[in-house]
């Protein structure tokens, strides 16, 4: 997933697996996401995502998952 330049977003509840990368950003602000499960997940806490903050200068930037799901969600059938 790509976020580049939204705001007010909200990604939660969705299984991140098999990504060669789950999800980058460049220029995003005040999106929420929360209890997403993450494959690749190595520690308890939450789960860092490493993108850019701004659009025109581009400052390296970190967000969160801060509850990121033990295990994925069911997709059902």
């Amino acid at each position: 997933m790509h976020l580049n330049g939204v705001y007010f977003n909200e990604i939660t509840e969705n299984n991140f697996i098999n990504n060669f990368r789950h999800i980058d950003f460049y220029g995003v602000f005040l999106n929420t996401i929360n209890s997403n499960y993450w494959d690749r997940l190595v520690n308890i806490g939450p789960k860092p995502i490493l993108g850019r903050l701004f659009l025109l200068v581009p400052i390296p930037g970190l967000i969160f998952d801060w509850n990121p799901a033990k295990a994925p969600y069911d997709i059902g059938s």
